[in-house]
């Protein structure tokens, strides 16, 4: 956890979540099994699925075609522990792919300012049709998140969201992507200091038909 939440010391939080709380809830296993580790005297820990809203489930998965335009989506946080700069990196050796990133942070001007005619920075997007709009254009989506010392990703809403749509993801093996993903998708997954050169060779390889097979898969697997 981290030194202050919401403002309040660790130690105050330690004391009120030991005395108050009767249960506490994770978003995975690995949650789980870290709060059970580190602090044993907390209330009993429960793992609640990963879930969206219907709105985000598409009826239909549109056939890539021919004259398809290729797109790539990362929503999130504007931040350098989300892998912003991989993303980038990627996207000046693919410039028949147009990528687009949906979020706020102090990387924005950073990524206003990098000079892909390639990269698009729509900014925080607060409606959700305006969102599912967007989204709707893109073929995949991307989650390069980077494990720090003292932060990993824990849950992955924009990449279900995105799945649910039939994005197809391509992530780092991140705690939080591995638990959207399972065990049939970890295929989609790499190690940090690869994902460059992985998501390059992914996105440059992969074909229209393939694209089609593994939308359907990724949106199966949202449905859980």
């Amino acid at each position: 956890p981290k030194s202050k939440l919401f403002g309040v010391s660790y130690i105050i939080w330690e004391n009120i979540i030991s005395t108050y709380f009767e249960a506490i809830l994770c978003v995975s296993y690995k949650t789980k099994q870290s709060i059970e580790r580190q602090h044993p005297n907390w209330p009993k820990a429960h793992v609640v699925n990963h879930s969206i809203e219907d709105v985000w489930f598409r009826p239909k998965i549109t056939t890539c075609t021919a004259d398809t335009e290729l797109n790539v989506l990362y929503i999130g946080r504007l931040v350098p522990e989300k892998g912003i700069d991989k993303i980038i990196e990627v996207a000046g050796t693919l410039p028949n792919y147009t990528f687009h990133f949906a979020g706020s942070g102090p990387l924005s001007a950073h990524l206003n300012s990098v000079g892909l005619e390639n990269v698009i920075n729509h900014g925080y997007i607060e409606q959700t049709n305006a969102l599912i709009e967007l989204v709707d254009k893109c073929q995949f989506i991307l989650q390069p998140s980077l494990t720090r010392h003292d932060w990993k990703e824990a849950f992955g809403i924009g990449l279900l969201q995105g799945m649910a749509r039939g994005l197809i993801p391509f992530t780092t093996n991140n705690p939080g992507s591995l638990v959207v993903l399972g065990e049939d998708l970890s295929f989609l997954t790499t190690l940090p200091k690869n994902f460059c050169n992985d998501c390059h060779t992914f996105l440059n390889d992969i074909t229209k038909d393939r694209i089609h097979h593994l939308s359907l898969e990724a949106q199966n697997r949202a449905k859980g």
